[in-house]
């Protein structure tokens, strides 16, 4: 189970996710350039939260007024994610997703869409920002969601990687605290030359990159609140209230000594064609 509280901020999500909105509009971007959206009849978003990324690609085959896809699968652990979901993209694109209420890193829900769809045509898999909760995220891709595509159908990733977060990093050595929150692994283990070359056995690597998604904050308490306004707080739970202000105080510390105040998001994406 890779992170059980965002349903608490599911009504609320997108208007605090900003660096989120940014990661899954790339993606949008990067499926524009690569396939042609008249081709696509099945979408499926793992892990999807509030749907950020399936509404921005919705909303571009409304732009260029082609017919939305036949299929539109939403795949989350969160019961109330895939309500707030399923509610915004059926009110705002009159489309019935499916829901999948599954544990995505689990390889046994993947089998239902194994050959499920052959008939509907194209497909795109996306994932944003949910990849960076797995422990082993290239057998993931290699093991377990390739089974959700068929030859030439196309998978769609973005993740934080460990560039994110470098304040909140810096603000614990200051004070003399273990880093309690998730860590992020280098880009280098999914883009890196022997990680393409894994990939490489069983799809091809369209194009994969860096890019910064950080978002300027007023204030350093901000960048704490942003993480529980997102739903995304157990780590911080295991802080005392002591521990909490020492936080607090050191990232004002770095701002005062001319670090930027801004959420620090790095993303790493792939765009990957199955073979």
């Amino acid at each position: 189970m890779y992170q059980p509280t965002f349903a608490k901020a599911a009504k609320d999500y997108e208007s605090h996710a900003l660096p989120q909105g940014r990661a899954a509009s790339r993606l949008v971007g990067q499926i524009m350039e690569t396939d042609d959206l008249k081709s696509i009849s099945s979408i499926i978003d793992i892990g999807c939260g509030t749907a950020l990324a399936v509404k921005q690609l919705l909303n571009k085959f409304r732009d260029k007024n082609i017919v939305f896809p036949a299929e539109c699968v939403l795949v989350d652990q969160e019961t109330l994610m895939l309500d707030v979901a399923s509610k915004s993209i059926r009110e705002n694109f009159n489309v019935e997703p499916k829901c999948v209420l599954t544990d995505a890193f689990d390889s046994k829900w993947t089998g239902f869409y194994q050959k499920h769809g052959q008939s509907l045509g194209r497909r795109v898999v996306i994932s944003s920002y949910l990849l960076q909760w797995s422990k082993e995220p290239l057998d993931v891709l290699i093991k377990i969601w390739i089974n959700l595509l068929n030859k030439g159908d196309l998978l769609v990733i973005s993740f934080p990687d460990s560039r994110s977060f470098e304040w909140l990093r810096r603000s614990h050595m200051l004070v003399g605290l273990k880093d309690k929150s998730l860590k992020l692994f280098d880009s280098e283990e999914l883009i890196g030359a022997n990680a393409i070359a894994r990939l490489s056995t069983c799809y091809q690597v369209v194009s994969c990159g860096q890019d910064n998604d950080s978002v300027v904050i007023k204030q350093p308490s901000d960048y704490l609140r942003h993480f529980s306004s997102i739903g995304s707080t157990p780590s911080f739970r295991r802080y005392s209230f002591r521990e909490v202000k020492l936080i607090l105080k050191a990232l004002s510390f770095l701002e005062k000594s001319g670090h930027p105040c801004m959420l620090d998001y790095y993303s790493t994406w792939l765009v990957l064609k199955r073979l």
